[in-house]
């Protein structure tokens, strides 16, 4: 997270604090159940009511962008397998 930053001033500590599993459900919850789907073809309704079977992929996946081990890019084709 602090390479997206170099050159710049740094931001609140706060904004690039690391997150729980709790705090990406609340964000996951707080998105339009109806909004259109993603580049996987599934929209928040199917990440919600199946959170408990894909958590571990979602989480590992979040943890790998904020420390840098992928870009937004690589993760929006990804396939959850």
């Amino acid at each position: 997270m602090h390479s997206l930053f170099l050159g710049h001033q740094q931001p609140s500590h706060k904004l690039i604090a690391s997150f729980s599993e709790a705090e990406a459900f609340e964000a996951l919850k707080s998105m339009d159940r109806t909004s259109a789907s993603g580049p996987d073809g599934f929209g928040p309704f199917i990440y919600r009511a199946a959170w408990r079977y894909i958590k571990p992929q979602v989480m590992a996946l979040l943890y790998a962008f904020y420390e840098g081990q992928v870009s937004w890019r690589e993760s929006t084709g990804l396939i959850w397998c």
